[in-house]
C-alpha cells in the first residue's frame, strides 16, 4: 500500500467520522427543509436514539481510522 493512499485513507475517514459523530447535533439537523414535509421522519430524526445512532457510527468511524494509523507497518 503506497503511503500516500494510507494518509488519505485514514484522513477522509477521520473527517467522515467527525462529521457524522458532529452533525445530528447541529442546525443541519435540525432545519432539515425534507423533514418539514414529513411529520414522521421529523419525529424520528429529532430522537435522542437516533442521533445517538449516528454519532456512534461517526465514533466507530474515527476508532477504525485510528486503529488502521496505529497498526501500519511499511512492508
Amino acid at each position: 500500500m503506497l503511503r500516500v493512499e494510507f494518509f488519505l485513507r485514514v484522513m477522509v475517514r477521520l473527517y467522515v467520522g467527525l462529521i457524522v459523530l458532529v452533525l445530528p447535533w447541529t442546525h443541519f439537523w435540525t432545519d432539515n427543509r425534507l423533514l418539514l414535509y414529513f411529520a414522521l421522519a421529523s419525529k424520528i430524526a429529532m430522537s435522542g436514539a437516533l442521533r445517538g445512532l449516528v454519532s456512534g457510527l461517526g465514533i466507530l468511524n474515527i476508532w477504525i481510522a485510528m486503529t488502521d494509523a496505529i497498526r501500519y507497518r511499511e512492508s
